[in-house]
């Protein structure tokens, strides 16, 4: 009985307020976008972050402004970072870190050579995907590992 109480006053609000509602009561995360560039020959594009421990290489991405779609966000994080336009293929995957970090990993063709345009970005270039470098984010390393070992190419869904 007071179930149906409770779902009355609910459903007898309005949108808006509902949405607003459901807002506070629920945890709050960020999500980002990390991208597999590749170029025509197939390689993988690499950023050595400023700002990461041990300036590793990785993937380059970013955080997601509000209401920005992932595509969106790609594409302006890699102008941003390395001068490149780049058009987002296929969703690969979702990860999660910390407890409010949302990742997903998105593939992405381009052309064109990159250039560290970020004073976080200290160098950007495209690497084979058997040369990998020795400092390369772990979790980056095994998504790639993953991700570049299964048959028949580079499965996931559309971005856009």
């Amino acid at each position: 009985m007071l179930l149906n109480f409770i779902a009355k006053i609910w459903n007898g609000l309005a949108s808006p307020v509902r949405r607003d509602l459901a807002w506070l009561a629920h945890a709050k995360f960020t999500h980002g976008v990390a991208g597999v560039i590749l170029d025509k020959r197939g390689r993988v594009l690499l950023l050595k972050h400023r700002f990461w421990k041990q300036q590793r290489w990785g993937l380059p991405g970013g955080h997601a402004r509000r209401g920005e779609t992932l595509a969106a966000t790609l594409r302006r994080e890699l102008r941003e970072e390395t001068g490149l336009e780049v058009k987002p293929t296929k969703l690969l995957r979702v990860t999660t870190s910390q407890g409010w970090m949302a990742q997903f990993i998105v593939l992405a063709e381009c052309t064109g050579e990159p250039a560290a345009r970020s004073a976080e970005i200290m160098d950007a270039r495209f690497w084979e995907r058997t040369e990998l470098p020795e400092n390369l984010l772990p979790a980056h390393r095994a998504v790639l590992e993953e991700l570049m070992g299964k048959e028949g190419g580079w499965s996931g869904l559309p971005v856009e």
